[in-house]
């Protein structure tokens, strides 16, 4: 029905057009669209210039080269608009980035083909699957996985391949998976996911100290996982939002120990949520219910710096919210030596206090051939809010200005929320 009433629409549409109807002009260069708005902004009465700030948001990532930098001179309108502005178009690719997949793993496969189809349509550059050694991965299994987002096609195939996620996997890119020793993997309530996170009850760990009275604890732990593709740079947890019951019995939670700041930490690709309460009364059988509220602040597309003319002095080029800046490229005894420097413009306070995911970016030489150098050597030589300078060093014969340098970095950076319910937790 559909179809058929948009194909009449259409033909009503050609039928009761003028015929003397010309094409309608060709659109405007961008670079000519931003330049006019750009005027409207800082010239115009506040509805004029409140319109214009609009469409240049209108227009996307492409207007960002366009906008005027931000000096001592600029009124504090303009400043503040420009500051929305670029916020709003650098955060756009990573909100696009983060929308949901759905994933289809259907037919008779092992689990080691299941996993690597879920990896492919993830479009995922690292493997999932890194270091799995087991006799199940030659047996044929059925899936029947149709439209699932990520985590809940994972936990199909890992139930059907009797594999559990651990974080030690050496990559926080990457979760391992290990053999599930549980006889009917996790129990009910014990696992929940939330868009591009999986929360799962780990473990209780109960503290009564003979020698100081007042230290007696019980600690919650919980694994929280994110898809390989949605790497967080930091991540906190809202603590007002931690929700109790356990029934007709007291439990109380020490709010103001439950760490909110949660470390993203490079080797590990999952972070441990704490719960501390009082020690209870052996009578309190279980949790019935723990909820609560995290926020990741999480990269979004990345995108190419590439630096010809090696050499010739300091080189630099920006993307979104990320200057990239090549301070220094020289031939040192042998090696090839790249000084980089990497600024931040108007992100987030936790982001520009908080720069490993600059170091952990790919940086690499090609000569011309197209031929890839790796770096032997990395290390940050100035670290200051919102900046950060990484020396790198390649083991590549001749001369620095026979290369080119490339860089990958994120450009926009987006918060993410994710709400999570686990139930039945029973105590020890």
């Amino acid at each position: 029905m559909f179809i058929a009433t948009t194909t009449v629409l259409f033909w009503l549409a050609q039928l009761t057009a003028d015929p003397t109807t010309t094409d309608p002009p060709p659109t405007r260069p961008i670079e000519q669209q931003v330049a006019e708005l750009v005027e409207q902004l800082q010239g115009g009465d506040d509805a004029a210039s409140s319109q214009a700030e609009e469409r240049l948001i209108e227009l996307g990532s492409d207007a960002l080269v366009g906008l005027p930098k931000v000096t001592a001179e600029t009124p504090e309108r303009t400043r503040i608009q420009l500051r929305r502005i670029r916020k709003a178009l650098a955060s756009a690719p990573a909100e696009r980035s983060l929308e949901p997949i759905k994933y289809s793993i259907v037919g008779e496969m092992t689990a080691e083909e299941a996993f690597r189809s879920l990896q492919k349509q993830a479009g995922l550059p690292v493997d999932i699957l890194e270091n799995y050694e087991s006799e199940m991965s030659q047996t044929k299994l059925r899936f029947d996985v149709k439209e699932k987002p990520f985590w809940q096609a994972v936990e199909v195939l890992m139930a059907k391949a009797k594999l559990m996620p651990t974080p030690y996997s050496g990559d926080s890119r990457l979760f391992a998976l290990v053999p599930d020793g549980r006889e009917a993997g996790p129990q009910v309530g014990h696992v929940d996911s939330s868009g591009p996170f999986r929360f799962e009850v780990s473990r209780f760990e109960a503290v009564r100290d003979f020698h100081d009275p007042s230290n007696q604890i019980l600690r919650l732990v919980v694994m929280m996982y994110w898809e390989p593709r949605v790497v967080p740079v930091t991540m906190s947890q809202v603590v007002d939002q931690i929700k109790i019951k356990t029934g007709d019995h007291e439990l109380r939670l020490l709010s103001e120990q439950v760490p909110s700041e949660l470390a993203v930490i490079e080797s590990l690709a999952s972070v441990e949520l704490e719960f501390p309460f009082d020690l209870p009364s052996r009578s309190v059988p279980e949790i019935e219910q723990l909820s609560g509220k995290v926020n990741a602040l999480v990269p979004g597309i990345t995108q190419k710096f590439t630096f010809q003319n090696l050499g010739t002095g300091r080189l630099e080029q920006e993307r979104g919210e990320v200057q990239v800046i090549i301070q220094r490229a020289k031939t040192i005894q042998g090696l090839q030596d790249v000084r980089l420097l990497v600024k931040l413009g108007e992100v987030d306070e936790a982001m520009r206090t908080n720069l490993s995911w600059a170091y952990d970016n790919i940086a690499y030489l090609a000569d011309a051939k197209g031929k890839r150098f790796d770096d032997v050597l990395t290390e940050i030589s100035q670290e200051d809010e919102g900046e950060i300078a990484i020396l790198y060093k390649y083991d590549a014969p001749g001369d620095i200005s026979d290369y080119t340098f490339h860089y990958e970095s994120p450009t926009g950076f987006t918060t993410v929320s994710a709400s999570y319910t686990l139930k039945n937790i029973e105590l020890p």
